[in-house]
């Protein structure tokens, strides 16, 4: 123990010199682990969206108030006119369960029925939404004279978990090379960037990367889907809409991470950055929760993320037959922040070859 003293000087003046590095790595990081935590208020899905719409035109505003009012402890719940149009939403899980409101039920002492659909592909919200149903039924029987019943039906194929979660594994694949190789294959070349930054060979060795690492990806994908058939996972056939999402998804992440690489130049607060936008991206993002199943907060955060739309496109393309119309506005959304996140990459690396 006698000479550890200049051995430790030596790693203080080492820290020195990674200064940053140090402060994201054991700063940062434990300060974004720490504030995660407020995403994290409930272990049922109190705030996740449900819609609460009429069987016909004699169903009044009250008996809709009167069932919103019902669940309201238990979800987040909004009032749909059209029923057509609850349903819709529940195929792109803009909603997670529709209830439908029968007609009279704040003026009998009779019984009533209350249906309340949930998707069987969305496993995860699949059993804690009997918990609604019970609820729904408690409360309006303590409220109404009227004997209420609310009666769960699943509609769409049964996914078991294992089925739910081979979109999510997919989507996290894509991210993971994005924030994690990506940056690494990059790093292995920047001795000759100073010779390149001249002309425009810079931008085309990073361009030429990331093509080849986008075809490993596809790769990766492939594997992924074949994997899932081989376990007789229910799958729809291979979608070019679910692989585009993908691969655009992959593309932003990309722009992303080049961005952070170049702008910190290649050292090892920018690989610590990139990891920790990983792991922020998968917490904000409810790739596999719905959206409000934990907090207000996490819904918010979530329902302005690219990203869970591009999760929730790829699992309703792997899993239930949706026609891609419906998600032509998030597919656009999705291609336009990855366009944007290109065309960071493209200014940084403008700026790294003049700042050298």
């Amino acid at each position: 123990m006698r000479g550890i003293g200049p051995l430790l000087r030596k790693d203080i003046a080492w820290g020195k010199h990674r200064l940053l590095a140090l402060v994201v790595l054991f700063v940062l990081v434990p300060a974004v682990v720490a504030g995660g935590t407020l995403f994290f208020e409930h272990t049922l899905p109190e705030n996740s969206p449900v819609a609460i719409t009429p069987t016909d035109e004699d169903v009044t505003e009250a008996d809709l108030d009167v069932v919103r009012g019902g669940v309201a402890f238990v979800s987040d719940p909004k009032i749909v006119d059209s029923r057509d149009a609850a349903f819709s939403q529940l195929r792109r899980e803009q909603v997670y369960a529709v209830i439908e409101v029968p007609p009279g039920i704040t003026d009998t002492d009779g019984s009533a029925t209350i249906d309340i659909s949930v998707h069987g592909s969305v496993t995860i919200y699949r059993m804690p939404s009997q918990v609604l149903g019970t609820m729904l039924s408690d409360s309006l029987d303590e409220m109404l004279p009227a004997d209420i019943t609310g009666e769960r039906h699943v509609i769409g194929d049964r996914k078991s978990l294992s089925e739910y979660l081979l979109p999510t594994m997919a989507m996290l694949v894509v991210m993971l090379v994005a924030f994690a190789y990506v940056p690494a294959v990059l790093a292995r070349e920047a001795q000759v960037f100073d010779r390149l930054r001249l002309d425009s060979s810079l931008h085309r060795l990073v361009v030429a990367k990331l093509v080849f690492v986008t075809g490993l990806v596809l790769v990766s994908l492939g594997v992924i889907y074949l994997v899932g058939r081989l376990l007789g996972y229910g799958l729809q056939p291979p979608s070019v809409v679910a692989v585009g999402v993908l691969v655009l998804s992959f593309m932003g992440l990309s722009g992303l991470s080049i961005s952070i690489s170049f702008a910190t130049d290649f050292s090892d607060a920018g690989r610590v950055l990139n990891v920790v936008c990983f792991f922020v991206l998968v917490v904000l993002s409810n790739l596999a929760y719905p959206a409000g199943f934990f907090s207000p907060l996490s819904k918010f955060v979530a329902r302005h993320n690219p990203l869970h739309y591009a999760m929730i496109v790829v699992r309703s393309e792997l899993l239930r037959a949706v026609p891609a119309r419906v998600y032509a506005p998030w597919i656009a959304a999705v291609a336009v922040v990855a366009g944007l996140s290109l065309s960071g990459m493209w200014l940084t690396i403008e700026t790294y070859k003049r700042g050298h």
